[in-house]
């Protein structure tokens, strides 16, 4: 293994990391490693534009409303019920459903794996690790 110099502070730790990743020759596919959040896919485009119609306090929010609401762009909230984005972070759905006034989980589920289902050089059955 390359022995690596790690300083003080917070930013030479990632270089640190950065240096021994490359020193390993592995390909980002080949790293376990947890997204810094979860991503949450939306399930249902139609039933999100139905709730923007009537939210828990029984008004309607625009796509504008509901994004100043919750944090995001407009065009984030455009592209989901659109189609062309399915899946945003935990928070950001979350935050977008707390606007609305549903649970998470009636529009979104989490999605990915921290450890990727792949098997291990060490695994004498080539079995897939699971989470």
């Amino acid at each position: 293994m390359n022995k690596v110099f790690i300083g003080h502070g917070q930013s030479d730790h990632g270089y640190a990391m950065l240096v021994l990743f490359n020193s390993m020759n592995k390909t980002i596919n080949e790293v376990n490693v947890c997204p810094s959040q979860p991503m949450y896919k939306l399930m249902n485009r139609e039933l999100l534009r139905q709730l923007m119609q009537r939210t828990g306090t029984g008004s309607s929010i625009t796509i504008r409303e509901l994004a100043a609401a919750c944090g995001l762009s407009h065009g984030t909230i455009s592209n989901l019920l659109t189609g062309v984005r399915d899946e945003i972070p935990c928070d950001n759905a979350h935050a977008l459903t707390a606007a609305i006034g549903v649970d998470v989980l009636i529009l979104f589920t989490p999605t990915g794996r921290c450890i990727p289902a792949i098997p291990q050089a060490d695994d004498p059955a080539g079995e897939a690790v699971s989470a």
